[in-house]
């Protein structure tokens, strides 16, 4: 789910969130992905309210590489902290998120350095909740989608499939 309407970017207000949940619970939806970045916690209540599972995640997308500044992951770990201190409370969690289609710009080290922080990163997450599953989305162009990052140890992984998209496509086959 991203906060995004024509004319009003993320400027979102309570009527438009209602007419965005009434549509959600229209096509009998049961779990949404928060992505990339923080959403209100009115997304979050929603989502209890409606029993609605949600993964969400910090916005950490495609580059995860040894070129970046230490501060850049040092700003993640902070987010990650946030993330969860934030919305612990809501029952509606159950996934927490590393970032979204990091294999799109990573080093040619075969994932090992996104490894590394993959597992670092799932470690600050269950320091503060050991309870939920961590994991993290990539693209479609992997058929083996843990060893696209140096097969990180984490819980779950989920799969960007655009059908069309990016590409002249019509499968659904991520590989």
């Amino acid at each position: 789910m991203h906060d995004d309407l024509e004319e009003k970017a993320n400027a979102l207000d309570d009527a438009d969130y209602t007419q965005e949940f009434a549509v959600i619970q229209e096509v009998g939806c049961n779990f949404i992905r928060l992505a990339h970045y923080p959403h209100p916690k009115e997304v979050y209540d929603w989502c209890d309210r409606l029993g609605i599972i949600v993964q969400t995640e910090v916005p950490l997308v495609n580059n995860i590489k040894s070129t970046q500044p230490e501060d850049y992951y040092t700003h993640l770990e902070g987010q990650y902290y946030d993330m969860v201190t934030q919305h612990y409370n809501h029952p509606c969690i159950v996934f927490w998120g590393l970032g979204n289609e990091f294999n799109a710009q990573m080093d040619s080290d075969g994932g090992a350095f996104a490894c590394t922080k993959l597992e670092h990163f799932r470690d600050i997450i269950k320091t503060y909740d050991t309870e939920r599953m961590v994991g993290c989305v990539l693209n479609a162009n992997s058929s083996n989608p843990r060893s696209t990052v140096g097969g990180a140890d984490i819980d779950w992984y989920g799969c960007n499939i655009y059908v069309g998209w990016y590409s002249n496509t019509g499968s659904n086959n991520p590989s």
